[in-house]
């Protein structure tokens, strides 16, 4: 995904670090997540979705169950802490 969009994947972060207690419990109700991302961001949940699935992509959050879908951060992910980790994602 070229030029991600800042705003979106900060957003997105603060939402997975909150629902996740920072990083130490899987993440449910993604689709809600998506939703509320989309709204605060006024970008459509399909876009918010590609974020969810670059960060899936490049090995920051894995799937962990299926039924129910739980996502967590991996050990790549656990390391990011800060806005300017985000920004350092954005160029790699």
């Amino acid at each position: 995904m070229d030029n991600l969009d800042i705003k979106i994947l900060n957003r997105l972060f603060k939402e997975l670090w909150l629902q996740s207690n920072d990083c130490k419990e899987p993440i449910e109700n993604m689709w809600f997540l998506i939703s509320e991302i989309s709204k605060s961001t006024e970008k459509s949940r399909n876009e918010v979705r590609k974020y969810l699935e670059f960060l899936i992509k490049n090995n920051i959050l894995k799937i962990v169950s299926d039924n129910p879908m739980l996502y967590s951060f991996t050990e790549i992910g656990k390391e990011i802490k800060t806005e300017s980790d985000i920004e350092k994602i954005n160029i790699t």
